[in-house]
């Protein structure tokens, strides 16, 4: 009798253990479905906005996911649920915009990988276990670089140097041409630029343009920013960011075609314009100026520091503008702006190196 006993036990143990391993693979197969999926739509999502590197590595977080599906074997598909799966959900998210959309496909590519993790640990897969790990890390890693693609936004004091090449061509006659642009880039990166917009007239073709940027994007600090100006198209095509002007394209349509998680800024003249860009999500920061006369904008007629009174106080980062030169900043740094933009006390200076040295300086006095 209690032979029987033990023999029954011991069939209730091996039923409960072959049911307790169908459910640990239905939850392995549901997350390595939803970490692949996750995966490949941030893959694409970076692909074909031209940040190749990046998906490259999210490229190679969707492999190690397929290598796992092997590793576990295709036993575990004979136990999904199917219809009978009471988690499944035909609910589909809506996304504002893309800083949405990448943000909670990351959130559920780490959930996903956290379940792998434990759930390969209960089935004595140690070695799968922590491959799972250094991959959640790695994710982790992918989403700070995304999302600090709009770090910058959060210091204050940065040189923001408007990259004329109409005037650069003027300047710098021997250094025609976009692969002499790019090493001038670089070198202004290298001596302090932290900000650098490409401004450029009809007078340059669209192909040198985009050639120009992605270049520049391939020797880009990390710390570094790098903008288009006023064309939202090459802006999405080369995956930088973008200024528009008051008669540029406006901000929210070209939102439309550049996304959100770029970095958009728009030049302002006036308290009018400066209310509208405070009130409108699509621009992350506003110009104010000019401050001085200029000859790089002679059209529009100086402002003084009037509106930098009124508003530098305000939450959205802000640029100073116009006519600035290294003397003359001195007396603007106690409104403590985003940056201060310069172009031709730079471009047309006969030492731009140490010109540039001479604003880092006095911008290194805002804390």
């Amino acid at each position: 009798m209690l032979k029987g006993c033990g023999y029954l036990q011991i069939l209730v143990e091996r039923k409960t253990g072959i049911m307790a391993r169908a459910d640990l693979l239905r939850i392995i197969d549901a997350n390595l479905n939803r970490a692949g999926e996750g995966l490949r739509v941030i893959e694409d999502f970076l692909r074909f906005r031209g940040w190749a590197d990046l998906s490259a590595r999210t490229r190679g977080f969707r492999h190690n996911v397929g290598r796992w599906r092997k590793e576990v074997g295709i036993e575990s598909f004979g136990f999904r649920l199917l219809e009978n799966d009471p988690g499944k959900d035909n609910s589909h998210s809506y996304y504002d915009n893309d800083v949405d959309l990448l943000l909670a496909n990351l959130s559920r590519i780490k959930e996903s990988l956290r379940v792998l993790e434990e759930s390969f640990r209960a089935m004595e897969r140690l070695d799968l276990s922590l491959e799972v790990q250094e991959v959640r890390f790695g994710v982790y890693e992918l989403e700070i670089r995304l999302i600090g693609r709009k770090d910058i936004l959060t210091g204050k004091g940065n040189l923001y140097l408007i990259f004329d090449l109409d005037l650069i061509r003027s300047a710098y006659p021997k250094r025609d041409g976009v692969d002499s642009w790019i090493i001038l880039a670089q070198e202004f990166f290298e001596s302090g630029v932290d900000i650098l917009q490409v401004r450029f007239s009809c007078n340059v073709s669209d192909r040198d343009v985009l050639g120009l940027i992605n270049g520049i994007r391939k020797i880009l600090p990390k710390d570094k920013a790098l903008f288009v100006n006023n064309r939202p198209d090459l802006a999405y095509l080369t995956g930088v960011n973008l200024h528009v002007g008051q008669g540029d394209v406006p901000p929210m349509d070209a939102r439309r075609i550049l996304g959100w998680f770029s970095i958009l800024g728009q030049s302002c003249h006036s308290s009018e314009e400066i209310e509208r860009a405070l009130n409108d999500d699509a621009v992350d920061y506003f110009t104010i100026g000019p401050i001085f006369p200029t000859q790089t904008k002679p059209e529009y007629a100086s402002v003084g520091t009037e509106l930098l009174e009124q508003y530098w106080r305000v939450k959205k980062p802000f640029v100073i503008i116009g006519g600035l030169s290294a003397e003359n900043v001195k007396d603007l740094v106690k409104y403590r702006p985003w940056a201060v933009a310069v172009c031709r006390d730079v471009l047309l200076s006969r030492d731009p190196k140490r010109r540039i040295r001479e604003y880092k300086d006095v911008l290194g006095e805002i804390v």
